[in-house]
């Protein structure tokens, strides 16, 4: 059995444990975490049994821990990182104010908007209903497939009940 070894990880020469076959990895904080890591990806690779059991662990973490106590602990422990997150949000918001604006400025010379309209998959979100400015995340978008047809007869396309 060999007394020495060379780390995969910082590549140097070590003493090896003779309690360990085929030592790898040093003793070395960096070079264990490298270990696990390359581990756990194996595993989420190989094997379906680790890969179920590992997302099962963290919804139970999650069912007894929700996200929103998560969030308001590390913000109150972190009051530096959340005063620059608000002031960034801030900045975000009055820009996105500042589009709508320029944006529902009066039109010069107004071409024919369904010109400029093509055939494709679109992000269908409402616009009447909320303050755009006010909301991060919408929840209520559909993807929707819009189909444009040229010329005098468009075909008629029947309508599912």
């Amino acid at each position: 059995m060999p007394t020495t070894f060379r780390c995969l990880n910082c590549g140097l020469e070590k003493e090896a444990n003779y309690r360990l076959k085929e030592q790898q990895y040093c003793d070395a904080q960096d070079c264990q975490r490298i270990r696990k890591r390359n581990y756990h990806k194996q595993k989420m690779a190989e094997d379906e049994k680790y890969r179920r059991d590992h997302f099962q662990s963290i919804r139970d973490w999650r069912m007894y821990r929700p996200l929103a106590q998560y969030q308001r602990a590390y913000r109150g422990r972190h009051p530096d990182y959340t005063q620059k997150n608000r002031e960034q949000q801030r900045r975000r918001n009055q820009k996105r104010r500042q589009r709508q604006v320029i944006s529902s400025a009066p039109v010069i010379v107004k071409g024919d908007a369904c010109n400029s309209i093509k055939s494709g998959t679109y992000l269908l979100t409402p616009c009447g209903r909320v303050n755009a400015s006010e909301v991060i995340v919408k929840v209520d978008s559909f993807m929707v497939e819009l189909l444009v047809f040229q010329g005098e007869i468009a075909p008629r396309l029947e309508q599912a009940t």
